[in-house]
């Protein structure tokens, strides 16, 4: 079997259904049955995700319902264990992907044998005949693509750099980043590293939240990432502090303050969780303005400071 595709879901029958439908489609049209295995572990869904797969089960899709939950992050790990590929891709059962992406998933891991392959959700989507990717180091894609190594729809990893992870990644269950270990691991022993050109993921946003947001994104996933060997280049660190900061905890923070579509997510003492990665510098003082400030004075100063990420992000993509 050369592909896991190992969904976990919860209470979303109607976006698992569309993913399913468009799988199945590609898996038919291009007679990938023996290639791929699709794996979808049921978080003990409420709704009817049991009587949504089953169309689908009869086709060769491999069922599993969790009697309780036990939360995404042991669900994740459960999926890597239950797969049997070479390759493993974890995408979210709300996500989307490319047209005729799965063969040409198959053939690119055919061709290049690559360890990890990062898929990009921005720039010019991609089409049939329309692909093309870029081999890098480990380092260079971790630097190139910096937090977007947590989205876990955009890695596909071979499978023997993952699986030697899932045990030592139980202790940080609970923290939603359990998963983000094991990819930094693989991430940091892939010799053949490639990121796709065109955009071969279609992210459903509005659907993220339901947790702690700075316990996560300020916490967790550092906590997660410190016990790679990562942590010893302090530039790659610091670029993914940055970018983690502007990209994310500023934006969520400042759509928190207004009300919008962050307030899915649950707060907390965001100041003190997020203090142990970002008690240094500037980040205390920035961090307290946007809890702080008039919106309306808020606002400039994030369009700013996006401006100014934004610049920095096209330099260094200029002279990497």
């Amino acid at each position: 079997m050369k592909l896991s595709i190992c969904i976990p879901t919860y209470n979303r029958s109607a976006y698992l259904k569309r993913f399913l439908e468009k799988l199945y489609a590609e898996i038919d049209k291009f007679s990938l049955q023996k290639q791929v295995e699709v794996i979808v572990s049921d978080n003990s869904s409420a709704d009817d995700t049991p009587e949504i797969v089953q169309s689908f089960v009869k086709k060769g899709l491999i069922y599993s319902r969790n009697e309780n939950n036990i939360g995404p992050d042991a669900n994740f790990l459960k999926l890597f264990e239950m797969s049997t590929g070479e390759y493993i891709w974890l995408p979210g059962d709300d996500d989307l992907f490319a047209d005729d992406f799965l063969p040409y998933l198959l053939q690119t891991a055919e061709k290049e044998k690559f360890d990890y392959f990062y898929l990009r959700t921005v720039g010019e989507p991609a089409s049939p005949g329309r692909r093309s990717y870029v081999a890098v180091s480990n380092t260079e894609l971790f630097s190139r693509t910096t937090i977007f190594t947590t989205f876990m729809t955009s890695q596909v990893i071979r499978s023997k750099l993952v699986k030697p992870y899932i045990t030592e990644a139980r202790k940080y269950l609970g923290g939603f980043m359990a998963y983000y270990f094991i990819f930094a691991k693989a991430l940091e022993e892939s010799k053949i590293c490639l990121i796709s050109d065109q955009k071969e993921i279609f992210m459903t946003v509005e659907n993220t939240g339901g947790y702690s947001f700075y316990k996560v994104w300020g916490d967790a996933v550092f906590t997660s990432l410190y016990d790679t060997g990562f942590v010893n280049d302090r530039k790659l660190i610091s670029r993914f502090r940055m970018d983690m900061f502007v990209i994310l905890i500023l934006s969520v923070t400042y759509n928190l303050r207004k009300g919008g579509s962050s307030n899915k997510f649950t707060a907390g003492n965001g100041e003190f969780n997020i203090r142990k990665f970002f008690g240094m510098g500037l980040y205390p003082l920035i961090f307290r303005v946007y809890e702080k400030a008039p919106l309306f004075p808020l606002g400039l100063l994030h369009f700013f400071i996006r401006g100014l990420n934004k610049s920095r992000r096209i330099f260094l993509k200029a002279v990497c």
